[in-house]
């Protein structure tokens, strides 16, 4: 899901509709399909998977959690100057992010 200098951006929807509106969202904002992927269902190995992206084990934990809890997660990767935007996008429709504090702090 990662390559290079790319970040993953994970947004948390409580409705798979506000989901399906931030997904179209961010493919009509330049995103493409190998960029988005959409978590829903079954949480066995989401937070392997998101740690092999590049997600702290500690936040792959907690969005673990809200798969089992039924919510559904958007994963974008890009690069870090647009998570800005991601996280945008993800707010217009609903969805929550919990930022690092690597990232709140502006430390990178």
């Amino acid at each position: 899901m990662t390559t290079g200098s790319s970040k993953v951006t994970v947004g948390v929807f409580d409705l798979p509709e506000r989901a399906d509106r931030a997904v179209a969202e961010l493919l009509r904002d330049g995103c493409t399909e190998d960029q988005v992927a959409t978590i829903e269902g079954s949480a066995d190995g989401v937070a392997a998977e998101l740690t092999g992206a590049g997600v702290s084990a500690e936040l792959a934990a907690y969005y673990e959690d809200e798969v089992r809890a039924g919510r559904r997660l958007v994963a974008v990767r890009c690069d870090p100057g647009h998570s800005g935007p991601v996280m945008s996008a993800f707010g217009r429709n609903g969805g929550s992010v919990r930022v690092p504090a690597v990232i709140r702090e502006g430390r990178i």
